[in-house]
């Protein structure tokens, strides 16, 4: 089984995949409803972290080595994309 911090991943990865078993399938979309507060809590943490970095200036950008508009590109995801 997956660790704890993955499992919200699960259904993604698992539903996308052609000839999976239903079971399979049933399972990663269980395990994706009951990590559900995780999941959000996750969507939260990245759109904060991506405002965050849409409103950092351009030395501080050039410091971590991400230019303005691949900075742009990220804070435009939405925060179910990883």
């Amino acid at each position: 089984m997956a660790q704890t911090s993955t499992l919200h991943r699960l259904p993604r990865h698992v539903l996308s995949r052609k000839g999976q078993s239903i079971a399979r399938r049933s399972l990663a979309v269980l395990i994706a409803i009951f990590d559900l507060p995780g999941m959000l809590t996750e969507w939260q943490q990245r759109d904060a972290q991506r405002r965050h970095l849409a409103s950092l200036d351009d030395r501080l950008l050039a410091d971590m080595g991400i230019t303005r508009a691949q900075a742009r590109q990220e804070a435009r995801k939405l925060p179910w994309q990883s």
